[in-house]
């Protein structure tokens, strides 16, 4: 596979001090039309500035790997600094909370100053530490359908107990109960304005009915501006080392159709660049959605083919490793990464996943 991703992140831009703002404005004395037009160039300066560093700090979000699996590149949280503060894109699972807090600390930032975190969707690898930056005061900002098991998250923590049995403690850990008035549930074209930066939720069911991609643009950009989208599993993951696409089907609520219809939203969309919870940076968006649009397909018509064959997911299994792993190999797949990120709890989750849509299906029709 052509490599289209860059996981390195964008190196930071260093934030204009809001004081010097303010000082601009201060500036030139109205009986001297020299001064005055000495200010008006300082201020328009400073404009300028501010829209350069917006423009660009949507491009850098700087990838903190989380520690998820065990595993070097299996899942990042995007940190970008705002002319409201610091700001976390995704936050991974309370197992992985001090890894992030760490990586936090590293980049100067204190983990108690994160102003806002938006969630692409709250499975645990991606907001299981949402709880912990809540009760600290920060903003989360999550799909409707979310929100609530935020807020009371016992039927998560059980659901996500039965899927990964001896492996959920270690992995992702129970997430802590965020308060209510810290959680905020934003429909779909919700636009929260950061002062730089400005996202805008973008929703995109078919992995999960409550996900939603988020669209970071510059706040003075035009509304033509691609900006960047963080799509969490919409655009699928990168097997991490390498540029495998892994297609995750977890139930209940994974949908093909809605997945398809949300694939074509982000190629209308046309963002300048896709940043991937699983995987990084991708630089050609229209390549990889239509990659991920064929895998997507290939995997769904493999898993339904099997299902409808009678087997059991024992038997299912069987077969599906080798015809997943095969693949991974010769796309470059490491050992561990085959066995841990795309092993028999991924497979067992994507056959339950599609059998259950299956189901849904048959009984609605």
């Amino acid at each position: 596979m052509t490599d289209h991703s860059r996981q390195d992140p964008a190196p930071e831009l260093p934030l204009t001090d809001a004081a010097d703002v303010g000082d601009a404005a201060d500036v030139g004395d109205a009986a001297d039309a020299g001064d005055a037009a000495d200010a008006g160039d300082a201020a328009r300066a400073i404009d300028a500035a501010h829209a350069a560093h917006a423009a660009g700090a949507a491009d850098a979000a700087d990838a903190i790997d989380v520690g998820y699996l065990d595993l070097a590149g299996a899942a990042n949280a995007f940190l970008l600094r705002t002319t409201a503060g610091p700001v976390l894109v995704e936050c991974g699972p309370q197992a992985c909370l001090p890894t992030l807090e760490r990586g936090l600390r590293e980049r100067g930032v204190d983990p108690a100053s994160i102003a806002h975190l938006f969630l692409t969707h709250i499975h645990l690898d991606h907001a299981g530490a949402a709880g912990a930056f809540a009760i600290r005061g920060t903003k989360v900002h999550v799909h409707p359908f979310g929100a609530r098991h935020l807020v009371d998250p016992s039927k998560l923590i059980a659901s996500s107990r039965r899927v990964h049995g001896e492996a959920y403690e270690r992995c992702y850990g129970d997430p802590r109960p965020a308060p209510e008035a810290n959680v905020s549930a934003e429909p779909d074209g919700a636009r929260i304005d950061l002062g730089s930066l400005t996202f805008e939720a973008i929703e995109t069911p078919g992995h999960a009915r409550h996900h939603h991609a988020w669209l970071a643009r510059a706040s003075q950009s035009t509304p033509s501006r691609g900006g960047v989208l963080f799509t969490g599993d919409v655009a699928a993951t990168f097997v991490p080392g390498s540029h495998f696409i892994g297609i995750p089907t977890p139930p209940p609520e994974y949908d093909l159709s809605a997945w398809l219809r949300s694939l074509d939203r982000i190629s209308t969309l046309a963002p300048d660049r896709l940043v991937l919870t699983h995987g990084g940076v991708v630089d050609d968006p229209p390549r990889h959605v239509d990659a991920v649009r064929s895998r997507l397909l290939e995997e769904d018509a493999w898993l339904r083919a099997a299902i409808a064959s009678g087997a059991t997911d024992h038997a299912i299994l069987a077969e599906y490793e080798p015809w997943l792993h095969s693949k991974a190999v010769v796309s470059g797949v490491p050992q561990q990464s085959r066995d841990t990120f795309i092993g028999g709890a991924w497979m067992a989750m994507n056959i339950s996943g599609v059998r259950r849509n299956m189901e849904s299906i048959a009984s609605s029709s």
